[in-house]
């Protein structure tokens, strides 16, 4: 699809945000309630049945990927998308509402959700918008600005579906969907009554961003001139050389080649200069070319090989679908610790559920602080060791011991902890993973292009990741509802994770570091086998030497 907009506008991130903040919501503004709708209604596995109410979403979010997809880019960039995300909401949200006045079986909740979600596709939409950048700490910032927005979806869901049960106990059941049309039409209202359409980035982070742009290129600036100068330099004493050697070769009837040497050494000086004026005339027109395409330290100047892209793509992909696998497993398998292990009321666990996940927040000021220090990939590692961390205290919860007021209050402390570390290393991660294939993108590429990369992150890992997360991570709990089960398979997850993006975030890198490592080992092969003939031979100079000396003596 042919893309017009160049730049990410205050109205994108208006419509973009909501719709990252209601579809999160959506998704988990049932997870309190969930269970109790299929125990009222006698299911006979309500953990596996709550998991599919809350997770149906992902396959209409599917369906409105691939429709999204399709349609022309006028169309996403304009409000379409968000009004049918609205519309859909509402009318799902409708559903599920009569469905839990009448009781209706648990089948029509999962038909409501589904409907609900077909307007997903908005999520694409956002996305493709982002991905305009061509700064990659602009367009890593965007996407932790939106998934910080998801962060909040995700955490006030349960929050607000708690509160209402806490204020109106008999009525709890009804509280995710009229919270939800509630936040619809308020969203609604707020779209379409906004035209600003200025650049969002007129603010310190752009500044940043151009104060980096600007002290790289100055610094190239320098280094061309320096190199010319050396150049210029090494130019002349070229020609003063070819001076003396052409004197002392044909002495005086050399002074015409002379002369023709220094006036050719001259014109090769002046060629220098006139070359470095040209450098550096070239460097101050395309100074505002080097800003717009977002040239930085580290940043390649050449696409990479198609091979790369693809590695990086699917590396990034897989890391996506773990993610949400974690991010989305770990919300909602958390209402269901709440409520059995730690004996929390389904108003207080929604509530403090989605109270820790508002820790999310801790990972801007983290983002903002090491951006401009740290890179990409130290960055992502800081988000796994955190999550590994967060997945270790969920571990241990096991092995705590004492009596049951004591352990139930360690048990809930190492919760908590995880809870705070965990957020934060989903968002570090999410910035870096989303960000980092559009890198590797090739224009017009009909797999490989930024929107196709787009596509396939939202259809892929927004929908499989969430979906799976939200049942698995139930079904783990059932028949234990214990803490310590969910971490095990967390650091079996994060553990994977890390060793895909170790692989795949720089699969050149990679390659190359497999080559030297094949041949470092085929070296320690070869003087290996050297060694083992060497020893024989040694053993057999030894036993020849000792029988001369024998046979000596005996003589």
């Amino acid at each position: 699809m042919a893309r017009q907009r160049r730049s990410f506008s205050k109205l994108d991130m208006i419509a973009g945000a909501g719709a990252q903040f209601l579809t999160n919501a959506c998704i988990t503004v049932v997870t309190p309630t969930a269970l109790h709708s299929a125990e009222q209604r006698d299911d006979a596995s309500p953990l596996t049945s709550s998991g599919i109410i809350a997770g149906s979403t992902a396959f209409g979010m599917m369906v409105s990927l691939l429709v999204a997809y399709t349609r022309s880019s006028e169309w996403l960039d304009g409000k379409g998308p968000f009004r049918v995300l609205s519309f859909t909401m509402l009318l799902g949200s409708g559903l599920y509402l009569v469905g839990e006045l009448r009781r209706w079986p648990v089948e029509s909740l999962v038909l409501a959700r589904l409907i609900t979600s077909l307007g997903f596709g908005a999520v694409y939409a956002t996305k493709r918008r982002a991905s305009v950048e061509d700064l990659p700490r602009r367009r890593e910032y965007l996407f932790l600005l939106l998934e910080l927005a998801s962060s909040s979806g995700m955490a006030c869901g349960p929050v607000l579906a708690g509160l209402f049960a806490y204020l109106m106990p008999s009525l709890s059941l009804l509280g995710p969907p009229i919270c939800m049309i509630a936040l619809v039409t308020m969203y609604l209202l707020r779209l379409e009554s906004s035209e600003e359409d200025r650049c969002f980035f007129d603010d310190a982070v752009d500044a940043a961003s151009a104060d980096e742009q600007q002290s790289l290129y100055k610094a190239k600036q320098d280094h061309q001139l320096e190199a010319g100068v050396h150049a210029n330099e090494h130019a002349n004493g070229l020609a003063k050389g070819a001076d003396v050697r052409a004197a002392s070769e044909t002495g005086e009837t050399g002074e015409g080649e002379t002369g023709a040497v220094g006036e050719f050494g001259g014109s090769l000086g002046r060629g220098n200069g006139l070359g470095n004026g040209l450098s550096n005339g070239l460097g101050s027109g395309m100074e505002d070319e080097l800003l717009d395409e977002g040239m930085e330290e580290g940043a390649s100047e050449a696409p990479a090989p198609l091979w790369a892209s693809a590695a990086v793509t699917l590396a990034c992909l897989s890391f996506g679908i773990g993610r949400n696998f974690l991010k989305f497993g770990f919300e909602s398998a958390m209402v269901v610790v709440y409520d059995k292990q730690f004996h929390f009321s389904v108003d207080a666990a929604g509530m403090l559920a989605g109270s820790c996940a508002l820790s999310g927040l801790v990972s801007v000021a983290l983002y903002r602080r090491f951006c401009r220090r740290v890179s990409g990939k130290r960055l992502l590692l800081m988000a796994e060791g955190l999550a590994l961390a967060s997945s270790v205290f969920m571990a241990l919860t096991g092995a705590v011991r004492g009596g049951v007021r004591v352990r139930r209050h360690l048990q809930l402390t190492l919760a908590t902890l995880a809870s705070v570390l965990f957020y934060p290393a989903m968002y570090i991660g999410a910035a870096q993973g989303n960000s980092r294939p559009l890198d590797y993108a090739h224009k017009g590429h009909r797999l490989l292009s930024r929107d196709a990369i787009v596509a396939q992150q939202d259809l892929f890992q927004t929908t499989i990741g969430k979906g799976l997360g939200m049942v698995v991570c139930r079904q783990a709990l059932d028949g234990t509802n214990q803490l310590a089960t969910l971490g095990k398979l967390f650091v079996g997850v994060v553990c994977a994770q890390f060793v895909v993006m170790a692989v795949g975030w720089d699969p050149q890198a990679t390659v190359a570091a497999a080559k030297t490592a094949a041949a470092a080992a085929k070296d320690f092969a070869v003087a290996a086998v050297d060694a083992a003939g060497t020893v024989p031979r040694a053993l057999r100079l030894v036993r020849d030497r000792g029988r001369q000396h024998l046979s000596s003596n005996s003589c």
